[in-house]
Parts: C-alpha cells; structure tokens; sequence
C-alpha cells in the first residue's frame, strides 16, 4: 500500500501512596508520589519498491519522565527524596524484500527479507545507549 501511517499517543500517570504506622513503639509516617509523562510518535510506510516487493521503513521518536518524590519521619527522623530521571529515545527499522513467492522474484528460495534495525536512548544522569 502506498503512503505512510503514523500514531502518536501520550500517557500521564500520577500515583499517590500514603503509610501510616501506629505502634506505639516506633510510629512512622511515609507519603509518595510516583508521576510518569510518556509520549511517543511512531511512522511507517514504504518507500522504494523493489522487484520482489516493497521496502518499508518505521521509525518511532519518544519521551519519557518518571518522578518519584517521597518524605518519611519515624524514630530516626525526617528525611525526603526527589528523583527524577528523562529518557529521550528513537528507533529506525527498515525492511527490504529480497526474494517473493507472490511476485515470481527468486520463487525458489521462498520469502526472504533483510531487516535492519537501529536504536538509541539516553536516560538522564547515564550515558546512551544504542544498538
């Protein structure tokens, strides 16, 4: 088919956890907060045809936060925590027929495909990582 197709979708997620505890020996209070943002876009289609088929490409681009913040006081005092961590992140595949069955192009040999993919992201506070 010709053309290309695309989605984009975007998740927020807040969570709230309160602990409460009342032993009389060692009382504790503990609250958090677990936020998560997500957006991702996605696009596909072909873009070159090849004498036995299409060659299609996807590519996928997103963003993700994830917060946690938290404050607990017991018997050994107040503390709190703000972490925080950013991943930006992007994926590339593309997918070139090499013999059909359909199309009569190296029948012989069945349905072969060469499938190429390429991936990165890069958590905050942590180097890239790609493949």
């Amino acid at each position: 088919t010709a053309g290309w197709q695309w989605t984009a979708t975007a998740t927020a997620d807040v969570t709230n956890q309160q602990t409460r505890t009342s032993d009389s020996t060692s009382p504790a209070r503990t609250d958090s907060d677990q936020i998560l943002l997500d957006a991702t876009a996605n696009v596909n289609g072909g873009f070159m045809t090849l004498p036995a088929g299409r060659a299609r490409a996807s590519f996928r681009a997103g963003l993700e936060n994830r917060r946690i913040e938290s404050s607990s006081d017991d018997i050994f005092g107040a503390r709190s925590a703000d972490l925080e961590r950013t991943t930006p992140s992007a994926r590339a595949t593309l997918i070139a027929p090499i013999t059909s069955r359909r199309r009569e192009f190296g029948e012989q040999f069945g349905d072969i495909n060469v499938n190429a993919t390429a991936s990165w992201s890069s958590p905050s506070d942590f180097d890239a990582l790609s493949s």
